[in-house]
């Protein structure tokens, strides 16, 4: 076969790179020995400089930083879910709850002294009064939490189960220093005693006053006593019937305050997502993030009042409004984070 110097040439850059088999590499060998030009051609290949292969690394450099950001926002996400359950859980065991009067009254009596005693059910955390504008009535509630209503069933010392005697020695063992026999039992059998409302010389007025220059305005036994019902304030439990006369027993300050909360909410959130399907854009976003705040804080609302948006005043603002806005916070990032890396992953 006649190699000719064409040939040689071609197999050359390859030669030079060493990048060429054994034979042709032979064949190259025999020809370079009998051929000056092909030789010269060879010398001037290995003289000329080296060009290095660039890779495009750009695309790979965008896709490991998408992967890290996705790590770092999963875990983000999977941490900010971690908080938005154990804070819903404690506002929802240690949020003000108002238990009906079935669940909270056990018994209502009447003493020497005068003051009608109330035995409250074991749980119960505080509790609340008002004859103001009523004559001839006076309103009661008093609130707890889940966390202390099941903590006093589940742990609470059984005083049914004992005997008069036995509950005697408990209460001498447990009365507190400088309080009388009565007092440490009525605070061990979660007894309250109202006396009535008094007004000081200066105009104030105090409830259950015993000593001082005080004037009694009104007396509670000589009043209707109405529980108040959490669940529909128009609709209360008469508990101690002291007026001696009907009275409708609806107090002057319920509120609806969230339930007008709630609607708008609910509204919002519906007319913002409406409008904003299928939209892309920085503003549509804005609009977005509003509209989850909207339904996170009417979840929020349904959460923290148990469903009573409909209730007194008083109840109304006991630290209902805090844990709103917290619980509503912390719902609307956890949605935000969640949206945030669905788009990631869809992307």
């Amino acid at each position: 076969m006649n190699i000719t110097c064409n040939i040689i040439k071609d197999l050359l850059p390859l030669y030079a790179e060493d990048m060429v088999s054994e034979d042709s590499k032979a064949l190259v060998d025999d020809h370079l020995c009998s051929c000056d030009s092909c030789t010269k051609e060879l010398a001037e290949l290995k003289k000329a400089p080296k060009v290095p292969v660039e890779v495009e690394t750009t695309s790979l450099k965008r896709v490991e930083d998408t992967i890290r950001k996705r790590k770092l926002l999963t875990a983000a996400t999977a941490m900010m879910t971690l908080v938005a359950v154990l804070v819903t859980g404690t506002i929802f065991l240690m949020t003000p709850v108002y238990p009906t009067a079935r669940q909270a009254i056990e018994g209502v009596e009447l003493r020497e002294d005068g003051g009608l005693a109330i035995d409250y059910a074991s749980g119960i955390m505080g509790y609340g009064s008002t004859s103001f504008g009523s004559e001839d009535d006076e309103f009661i509630w008093c609130h707890t939490t889940r966390y202390d209503w099941l903590r006093s069933r589940l742990f609470g010392t059984k005083l049914s189960d004992m005997t008069q005697e036995e509950l005697e020695r408990y209460v001498q063992n447990n009365a507190r220093e400088g309080e009388s026999f009565q007092q440490a039992w009525d605070r061990i059998q979660n007894i309250r005693v109202e006396y009535g409302t008094w007004m000081t010389p200066k105009g104030s007025y105090f409830p259950n006053n015993l000593t001082g220059d005080w004037e009694l305005v009104s007396r509670t036994a000589d009043k209707n006593v109405w529980y108040v019902n959490p669940h529909n304030p128009s609709s209360n439990t008469l508990i101690w019937n002291g007026a001696q006369k009907e009275t409708d027993g609806i107090p002057p300050w319920i509120s609806g305050t969230y339930l007008i909360l709630f609607g708008c909410c609910v509204f919002l959130a519906v007319v913002l997502l409406l409008t904003i399907r299928n939209r892309k854009g920085r503003n549509w976003e804005l609009l977005r993030c509003i509209a989850i705040l909207a339904a996170s804080a009417a979840v929020s609302i349904l959460l923290v009042t148990s469903g009573n948006l409909i209730t007194t005043g008083n109840m109304a603002s006991y630290k209902w409004p805090q844990m709103i806005i917290c619980e509503s916070v912390t719902l609307t990032l956890t949605a935000l984070m969640w949206r945030k890396l669905y788009q990631t992953n869809k992307t």
